[in-house]
């Protein structure tokens, strides 16, 4: 008895620590909560080969788990000649750190190597209009430049698209029969049955 409760104890104890030391939850209907950042993730990447305008139409539109709300993720926020490999702040460079890879893994679908928009504007003294942004490159572990950013034009075409969403995002629950339509399907029963042994 004392080695099954111990054996069910650690069980226990190693699924909380599990869940502690984890960095990415599947909340389910598609949305990757990263415990970290304290942001969800659109589990599967949507529309490559859009530009910057296309993509921040698309989050902005987008419903997922009955959630609105969602938009491009944050980039390094810098200036110096339209380049950084600060991973300090990007939603982006801390992702590919993680999990990016040339065939993807962990909790996502289909994260297909290559450049991904994010939603930060780039403004320098040759962009003073804000006409380029900042993508991320999320291509393979070994690739020299793996997270870093870029600033290209939001016209340019070929970059994918991953909607993310402040917080812990939770799917909206299924609709459930109320309780009147419950009892009353209950009562229908009873009846049914009643009549079926009283003829019998």
């Amino acid at each position: 008895m004392n080695k099954i409760f111990f054996a069910f104890t650690s069980l226990v104890l190693f699924g909380f620590l599990g869940v502690a030391k984890a960095d990415f939850v599947d909340n389910g209907d598609g949305l990757i909560y990263d415990t970290v950042q304290n942001i969800t993730w659109l589990q599967q990447p949507n529309y490559s080969g859009i530009n910057w305008f296309n993509a921040t139409n698309w989050v902005s539109g987008l419903t997922q788990g009955g959630v609105t709300g969602w938009r491009l993720p944050k980039s390094t926020d810098t200036t110096i000649n339209g380049y950084s490999n600060t991973k300090s702040g990007s939603e982006l460079g801390r992702l590919y750190s993680e999990i990016a890879s040339t065939t993807g893994v962990g909790p996502f679908s289909n994260l297909n190597p290559g450049f991904y928009w994010s939603g930060m504007t780039y403004y320098n003294q040759s962009s003073p209009s804000g006409a380029m942004a900042w993508i991320n490159d999320l291509r393979d572990l070994n690739n020299f430049n793996g997270g870093d950013a870029f600033a290209v034009s939001k016209e340019s075409v070929g970059y994918y698209t991953l909607a993310v969403h402040d917080g812990d995002v939770i799917p909206a629950p299924t609709s459930i029969p109320e309780p009147a339509s419950v009892w009353l399907l209950v009562s229908s029963l009873i009846c049914i049955v009643g009549l079926r042994m009283k003829n019998g």
